[in-house]
């Protein structure tokens, strides 16, 4: 089974909107994954983490510069019902 959370939370926003007399509301989470496979969910929401490093240089020392990358997490678990994120 399938949970229709992000579903819900998009559509609570759209009438929220609604009611705050706005017009032509699209909506929709930023970070999403189309998942190329069987699996029930056809479309995830990917968490974004930003981190932070620097390299270490080849004498051992740490390099001058603080470089920033981001990276996205895909949750095992919907994160508004717990429920499992499973292909069954």
């Amino acid at each position: 089974m399938r949970c229709k959370c992000f579903e819900d939370l998009e559509q609570k926003v759209k009438e929220k909107c609604t009611k705050a007399n706005m017009t032509d509301i699209e909506c929709g989470f930023k970070h999403k994954a189309l998942v190329m496979t069987e699996s029930p969910y056809n479309s995830l929401v990917m968490l974004p983490m930003e981190f932070s490093y620097r390299l270490i240089k080849k004498d051992g020392s740490k390099g001058k510069n603080t470089r920033t990358e981001t990276v996205s997490i895909a949750p095992t678990y919907c994160t508004f019902c717990g429920e499992k994120i499973s292909k069954e």
